[in-house]
């Protein structure tokens, strides 16, 4: 007996009374759920016409749209993104910060303290504390920016040029952007108060 045309994967509830259908119906992907093993309904009470695109019993179908609740295991999902964001530094780290650091063994003394982690930040903050045994500055973990962010956090620039200075063994800063000089906010940070000034 044929119960329904289309099928592309079938699951039953543990109860044995329900069936999930995953339909191709005419090209699109369709979730209908009946009673486990029994024909789809043909007709309602009323011996009327089922329509087949109104979500409910009857047509079984399931509104995918309004109804779908996304459970997320966060020590699951903090354990992944440890992992991922440590291959990431691995590969996207320079080279020479590489040498003589054994990633694989700094990855393994910290990863026991997810288990104390409680949230995202406490996550970023292992992170952190992780990337600062490379000994490289400017390397950290941030939060990703949440959509229509205003761009706080994103990387920042000295607003300046510099050159390599041999004899000095060090960098020599050769140009610096002023900005706005009538508000600090928007100066770079070499020109702010403070700030040592080229040839320092």
């Amino acid at each position: 007996t044929t119960l329904m045309e289309g099928v592309v994967e079938v699951a039953v509830s543990a109860d044995a009374g329900t069936m999930c259908v995953l339909l191709d119906e005419g090209g699109e992907r369709v979730l209908r759920a009946f009673e486990a093993g029994a024909k789809p309904p043909d007709e309602d009470e009323d011996e009327g016409e089922i329509d087949p695109d109104r979500p409910g019993d009857l047509s079984g179908l399931v509104d995918l749209d309004g109804r779908v609740v996304l459970e997320v295991d966060l020590r699951r999902e903090w354990a992944q993104m440890f992992h991922e964001a440590w291959a990431a530094t691995e590969a996207k780290v320079h080279p020479s910060v590489l040498e003589g650091v054994d990633m694989a063994a700094i990855r393994e003394a910290y990863s026991p303290l997810l288990g104390r982690v409680n949230c995202l930040h406490e996550l970023l903050d292992l992170l952190g504390e992780m990337q600062a045994e490379l000994g490289a500055s400017h390397a950290g973990a941030a939060p990703a920016e949440e959509e229509g962010g205003d761009g706080d956090g994103m990387q920042g620039f000295l607003g300046a040029e510099t050159e390599w200075d041999a004899g000095a063994g060090g960098w020599r800063l050769t140009r610096c952007l002023r900005g706005l000089p009538w508000d600090e906010r928007f100066a770079p940070p070499l020109a702010r108060a403070g700030a040592p000034a080229a040839g320092d």
